[in-house]
């Protein structure tokens, strides 16, 4: 395992060459459920997969074992804990970082108190994530905040809280109790998210070990199922799975396999919690090591994503999950779609819409050189048929980048090669 790749904190990487490791591709049941750490939710999972007589059994998904290495490793690179305060105790400040000379928001929570009511010491939590908007947004401050903290500016800063801590006093009606969750690395806080009450933990380890039982589940009832991960992303609160069926359809035309897939994420800092959604992987026969994602639109009756949010009950969500093998079955109708657009004439053109979205002045991609000289007009790279082009997309798939990002990248690539559109979502 590659833990080199987690040296940025906090930043969500794509573990490299997930497929070129040497491992068995199997893993124990019993191991897989330690992930869980909360033991109602581990009662509740063995419980609905009916597991308590198959500990001892194997689930057999390609990388499944290496996935399981990272997921362990960054899960336990830090400690995860969650306090409530009310909002007249809860102080912010900024401070420059001395190393890189920008600027940083610090929370400063008095009277923090866990699920028994007992009241802890005061806590200094660097900001993370979206947690100062998340803070501020009820008052409708967070531009204002984040323009102080880009220029430094304490005192006004430190004016507006002392107006809102007698406001507090004054209106009992603001004074809101929240949950505050942070990670925790060595003595060090780290403020992720603050939610609600209703809130409830749904994380990167739950999300991988309900998926992957999920899977296990639908290979037990169709013995002709077989999966590997192809793909995966994470760091301590988010994570992206694509899992891939083994057997794919060749499609001459464009000299490149077609393989039926899922992308399984989650992000456990905002309220949408576990999703998956319907992922077709194209693999080029002259390089299987360049593979590309699209997410198409297979009609109307089928549906090709399904999400869940931290406020739905464990049950609920327990089994929604076990419906996600079924977008699983739908390559066959992709492929007949996938025959009408790939006699389109000019493939130039499409090269050009992607094109378009990366160079403009607000692009997201703006940044990433490599790309937009990929996808640039070349005179001696003459894009006139869909293999040529399915190549410069896998070459896209593999440039480092910003995983958001990356993301994004593959629904601009999807809506062009699908329906000529270079919209991101």
């Amino acid at each position: 395992m590659t833990k080199e790749i987690f040296n940025e904190r906090f930043k969500q990487v794509f573990v490299p060459d997930i497929k070129g490791h040497n491992k068995e591709g199997k893993l124990k049941i019993s191991k897989l459920l330690e992930l869980v750490t909360d033991a109602s939710y581990q009662q509740d999972i063995k419980k609905h997969f009916g597991l308590e007589e198959a500990l001892d059994n194997y689930i057999i998904i390609g990388n499944v074992d290496i996935a399981y290495d990272y997921v362990k490793y960054i899960t336990e690179k830090f400690e995860y804990v969650n306090y409530y305060a009310f909002s007249k105790n809860v102080d912010t400040y900024i401070e420059q970082n001395e190393t890189t000379k920008e600027n940083e928001m610090y929370f400063v929570i008095d009277e923090p108190f866990n699920n028994e009511g007992e009241v802890l010491s005061q806590i200094i939590a660097k900001a993370e994530y979206d947690s100062v908007n998340m803070f501020y947004k009820d008052r409708e401050l967070s531009k204002h905040i984040n323009y102080l903290k880009k220029n430094g500016f304490t005192r006004p800063l430190e004016n507006l809280n002392k107006s809102w801590e007698t406001e507090f006093s004054i209106n009992e009606k603001l004074n809101k109790r929240k949950n505050y969750r942070f990670v925790k690395e060595s003595n060090n806080m780290y403020l992720r998210s603050i939610t609600s009450d209703l809130y409830n933990e749904y994380g990167v380890a739950f999300s991988f070990v309900v998926a992957m039982l999920a899977l296990h589940k639908a290979m037990q009832n169709d013995k002709g199922l077989n999966f590997s991960i192809t793909s995966l992303s994470l760091n301590e609160s988010k994570i992206d799975i694509i899992v891939s069926a083994n057997d794919s359809i060749y499609v001459e035309e464009i000299e490149s396999h077609i393989s039926s897939s899922i992308s399984i994420r989650n992000n456990d800092l905002g309220n949408k919690s576990l999703s998956f959604t319907q992922t077709l992987k194209i693999t080029s026969l002259q390089n299987t090591e360049r593979e590309i994602y699209i997410f198409p639109k297979i009609k109307e009756d089928v549906t090709t994503k399904t999400s869940v949010s931290h406020g739905t009950s464990i049950g609920t969500v327990l089994t929604t999950i076990d419906s996600m093998s079924e977008v699983i079955y739908s390559t066959n109708e992709f492929v007949t779609t996938f025959k009408g657009f790939y006699k389109t004439k000019n493939y130039d053109e499409l090269r050009a819409k992607i094109e378009e979205r990366l160079v403009t002045n607000n692009s997201p991609f703006k940044n990433v050189r490599e790309l937009k000289d990929l996808f640039k007009r070349s005179a001696v790279q003459s894009v006139d048929n869909l293999a040529k082009l399915l190549d410069m997309c896998g070459r896209a798939e593999v440039i480092d980048m910003d995983f958001d990002l990356k993301f994004k990248l593959r629904y601009l690539i999807s809506n062009v090669l699908l329906y000529g559109k270079n919209s991101l979502e």
